[in-house]
């Protein structure tokens, strides 16, 4: 074995070029590789963002009064979740709330009315049906009455004329004739007393119906005074109670005070001063502005994204997925608006807050290294602009 080993380094000192024979396959093969790579791979190209920032997908809203007033409660602190409807702060409405009492006190005085307007109507109408039966029982008698009398009349003149016809036979005497005739003139006189009889009940009962008839119509009238007064008592209270919770300001979404007014009970409020701002409770997304030179017709729906949080090193924390979900169509302030959600776990150690900024980069294309390589060639050489990072 000691003398083999001199012998293998003489041979290859006598033929030195048969040592990199091997490499030369080896080479050409990795070339090829590398050139098959560079035609057929794929790689994504980014445009990044430094301007991204985490918002909530309900935004902020700020708490305000509608109207000035002197603050006399605060129902809220600093980070305390709300919901749509709690009451944060409360205005003075003590002067409303004495129109309020009158106002009910108003309100109860017209029921009490209204009751006994409409117990008053009843009876006028159940002594209006009472009445009418009665007059018409008392036409009825009436009619009756003149009829007897008709009928006796009747009877008094055929007597007469029966007694007249046997006058002169000496059967009848003057004085039974005469008689006779006294029964015409007094069956008469007693038709004639019972038609006016007839005639002054007809009266009576229509002056009687009259007056029931104004009676009932003044009742009826006060009746819907008081009512008609009710419905004004009764709006006046409406127009109180939206006048109290207008000086009650309530959450208008869910979520969290993110800011609050330094305000203590007794100070004075103006209408529309900021009293403070909710956080809404909606799901995170990521808010990033892009150069219209790179985001127009590159950027679109769906595209993935990814955040790298200002503070958080991607090395050690890792970054947030994300996929595109609105573009603006118009640059504002020199940049296309993206909105962009959040796809799937936050990676741990990251925390996502409200207003948190970071780097945005959006997959705009997928090109071989090739292309890339043209195209740094052609930005050094000053053809085209510099083209997006390469991930």
């Amino acid at each position: 074995m000691v003398q083999s080993f001199p012998r293998t380094l003489r041979s290859l000192e006598v033929d030195p070029g048969r040592r990199w024979i091997w490499l030369l396959p080896m080479g050409g093969l990795v070339l090829c590789a590398w050139i098959a790579w560079a035609l057929f791979a794929r790689v994504g190209v980014l445009a990044t963002s430094e301007a991204g920032r985490v918002v909530r997908a309900g935004g902020t809203h700020g708490i305000e009064s509608a109207l000035d007033g002197r603050l006399v409660r605060v129902a809220v602190e600093l980070d305390s979740k709300v919901k749509v409807g709690d009451v944060l702060f409360e205005l003075d409405t003590a002067d409303l709330e004495l129109e309020r009492l009158a106002q009910a006190e108003r309100a109860l005085g017209l029921t009490r009315e209204i009751e006994n307007g409409a117990a008053a109507v009843a009876q006028l109408e159940l002594a209006g049906a009472d009445s009418a039966d009665a007059d018409s029982a008392g036409r009825t008698a009436v009619k009756l009455a003149g009829e007897a009398r008709e009928v006796e009349l009747e009877l008094a003149r055929d007597d007469a004329a029966r007694l007249e016809r046997l006058e002169g036979s000496g059967i009848v005497t003057e004085s039974d004739l005469a008689r006779a005739r006294a029964a015409v003139r007094l069956a008469d006189n007693a038709l004639a007393a019972a038609r006016a009889e007839g005639v002054r009940v007809e009266a009576e009962q229509r002056l009687a119906g009259s007056d029931r008839r104004a009676r009932l119509f003044e009742s009826r009238r006060e009746l819907e005074r008081a009512q008609a007064e009710l419905v004004a008592a009764i709006s006046d209270r409406v127009r109180l109670d939206n006048a109290v919770e207008q000086r009650r300001v309530r959450a208008t979404v869910d979520g969290r005070v993110a800011e609050l007014a330094p305000l203590s009970v007794g100070e004075y409020v103006r209408a529309g001063e900021s009293l403070g701002v909710i956080l809404s409770a909606g799901k995170y997304l990521v808010e990033a502005g892009f150069a219209p030179r790179i985001a127009l017709g590159r950027v679109r729906l769906d595209a993935r994204g990814s955040l790298s949080l200002d503070g958080f090193p991607a090395a050690q924390y890792g970054t947030v997925s994300l996929r595109v979900e609105r573009i603006a169509g118009e640059a504002r302030e020199g940049r296309i608006h993206v909105e962009l959600s959040v796809e799937g776990p936050v990676p741990a150690g990251l925390s996502l807050e409200h207003g948190l900024p970071g780097a945005v980069s959006v997959e705009v294309e997928r090109v071989s290294p090739a292309t890339l390589l043209l195209r740094t060639v052609g930005a050094a050489l000053g053809l085209q602009p510099r083209p997006a990072e390469l991930r």
